[in-house]
């Protein structure tokens, strides 16, 4: 089938045409740019040029295409985050998500599928959750719930299927953040926020475009959940990145501290727990992790960064 592709240049996006394009999909990547045209070109995806804002370009763009994907995100990097820095995030949620839901009316497709995140639904008191938790947004996470309506009352109303693929803490090698924790760790710079026990469901981006493409192709509706085996605490992601990196064991900082250096919607994020399951995705589509913890997944971080010579705390080249 003919799949368009929003965000097909970023770290999920670029695996995800990657995937299609393997599985034997036609695939049509977002680009705003030509640069951006070889990124998708390498992965096997038909770059056509449009603006995710844009519902003409968008419509011109995915002209025969059976399924659209929203991909697409503006994440900041680093480790201290400001509500503005989710700005540009929370337009890609709301007027993206719409723009996408309006194209996928215009050119007859069957199915729409957007990346979320499982924080949505998280509860206050940080017990176990799944797909039928009602959202309950906190922080910054409001548009990401929005994001999920916005496409559940589309798809009602025009009559294709809408589904969201939620995903815990991201991370992978060539992502700026995961990038960023490495070489914080090696540095002794990344402590633990109190007693770090406070947990944290987490996807390697490699079985995040697996998720997706399950989906897509299944073309299945409604919410699930993809994360790995074992939600873990704040305390083992930090030492599990460390000892994949043969970086210290990093210290522990208490949480007043932290407020001062970082500041309280960060402090608030980094402490929040969240503990869920891909049961739900398993079960239905057959969906299996290739990364089945953290520490799994870390290793493959440390061990691409070694052969494309890239050294934290160093940078590229030893």
């Amino acid at each position: 089938m003919r799949v368009f592709v929003a965000g097909a240049t970023g770290v999920l996006g670029r695996r995800l045409v990657a995937r299609l394009a393997g599985h034997g999909h036609d695939v049509i990547g977002l680009s705003r740019r030509p640069e951006n045209d070889a990124v998708i070109r390498s992965a096997g995806g038909e770059p056509r040029r449009g603006d995710l804002f844009n519902v003409d370009s968008l419509v011109s763009a995915a002209q025969g295409s059976e399924v659209l994907v929203r991909a697409a995100t503006s994440i900041p990097s680093g480790i201290r985050f400001r509500r503005r820095d989710w700005i540009p995030n929370d337009r890609i949620r709301t007027q993206g998500t719409k723009a996408l839901l309006e194209a996928c009316a215009q050119v007859g497709a069957r199915a729409y599928i957007q990346e979320g995140i499982v924080w949505i639904a998280t509860p206050r008191d940080g017990s176990l959750f799944d797909e039928d938790t009602s959202p309950d947004p906190q922080l910054w996470f409001g548009t990401a719930a929005e994001a999920e309506q916005i496409a559940r009352a589309a798809g009602e109303k025009n009559g294709f299927a809408t589904s969201t693929v939620r995903f815990g803490t991201f991370y992978c090698a060539d992502a700026a953040q995961t990038r960023y924790m490495g070489e914080r760790l090696v540095r002794g710079k990344l402590p633990i926020v109190g007693p770090g026990d406070n947990f944290w469901s987490c996807t390697h981006v490699d079985d995040a475009a697996d998720a997706m493409t399950a989906v897509i192709e299944s073309q299945a509706s409604g919410i699930f959940h993809a994360v790995d085996n074992q939600p873990v605490s704040l305390a083992e992601f930090f030492i599990a990145f460390a000892d994949a990196l043969g970086a210290p064991a990093p210290k522990h900082v208490p949480r007043w501290l932290a407020r001062l250096a970082l500041g309280p919607e960060t402090l608030d994020f980094l402490t929040l727990s969240t503990r869920t399951s891909s049961a739900k995705l398993r079960r239905e589509l057959g969906w299996v992790p290739r990364y089945p913890t953290v520490r799994e997944g870390f290793r493959q971080v440390v061990e691409a960064w070694r052969a494309d010579g890239f050294i934290p705390g160093r940078g590229a080249g030893g």
